[in-house]
């Protein structure tokens, strides 16, 4: 059986800070809150007797390699380094996979939303299977998909 092929495609996506840049989703002015759900009716009958807070942190500032990629398509970035002062998010897809598809959408939207305030999507095509590794199905699938 051959080495599986992974390609790296940027514009789609972890979220990893790269160059230690800050990203707020709401803007450094416009902070966003939780949405306020309703407590179902049987979380009344569920004793509470701790609380957690979230953990502190600490500032990673670069990301981890990506290693073993055997390309990029659709974009002349070779390297997260390029990213740098940037918020990436890096998403490990297929295109053969339903749940994989399911999240291009909202990845998208993300995009939109936010890629003036410095956000990237890289997208890591991952294979599952042999159809999936092949550069021209990948291609085709991208353009299918709207994967930009």
């Amino acid at each position: 059986m051959g080495r599986s092929r992974t390609f790296a495609v940027a514009g789609l996506v972890a979220v990893i800070a790269v160059g230690g840049a800050a990203f707020a989703l709401g803007g450094p002015d416009d902070p966003v809150e939780p949405a306020a759900a309703a407590e179902p009716a049987w979380a009344s009958s569920i004793p509470v007797t701790t609380t957690v807070s979230a953990p502190e942190l600490p500032d990673r500032r670069l990301h981890p390699e990506l290693v073993d990629i055997d390309g990029w398509l659709q974009s002349d970035v070779t390297s997260l380094e390029e990213l740098e002062g940037k918020v990436v998010a890096v998403q490990f897809w297929t295109f053969g996979c339903r749940n994989c598809k399911a999240t291009l959408p909202h990845m998208a939207e993300l995009y939109e939303t936010y890629r003036d305030r410095g956000f990237e999507i890289v997208g890591i095509h991952a294979p599952e299977f042999g159809f999936e590794a092949e550069v021209a199905n990948i291609t085709v699938a991208a353009a299918e998909l709207g994967v930009t």
